[in-house]
């Protein structure tokens, strides 16, 4: 009816001309650190919450509670060592990323020509150095 109008069949929200970038190893290793994170915290606080509902004392040591409390202790921090191995994991990612962009930029810089040079300050090399090492160019 209206021959004017416009449709839009993209993701909602996503700006227009904006392409999602492909996942890198810095972006699957910030998930992973995110989501071990989330699952310390929430642990962390069912211990926390449950050792504040059923206080121990010394005459409550061979109780249920008792052992209800350290198993959730427990748990708490056997999430906390993953949390800390994905958070390892994810700084060595970002250090391997830098690293490689910084390499990236100094062999387009090498590869450039003098004329290149003059226009062309370091921050424009990393740029398009980053740009190659997020899209494995």
């Amino acid at each position: 009816m209206y021959n004017n109008e416009l449709y839009h069949y993209g993701v909602i929200g996503m700006k227009w001309g904006h392409r999602k970038a492909p996942e890198t190893s810095t972006g699957k290793a910030k998930a992973a650190y995110k989501s071990a994170n989330k699952e310390y915290s929430k642990s962390f606080n069912r211990a926390a919450n449950y050792s504040a509902r059923h206080p121990i004392g010394q005459h409550l040591k061979n109780t249920k509670y008792y052992a209800e409390s350290n198993k959730r202790w427990g748990e708490a921090y056997d999430k906390a060592a993953i949390a800390n191995k994905a958070y390892s994991n994810y700084t060595g990612a970002k250090r391997a990323r830098k690293e490689a962009i910084n390499r990236t930029a100094g062999e387009i810089a090498s590869k450039s020509k003098f004329r290149e040079k003059m226009f062309y300050n370091g921050a424009t090399y990393r740029r398009a150095a980053k740009y190659v090492v997020d899209k494995n160019m």
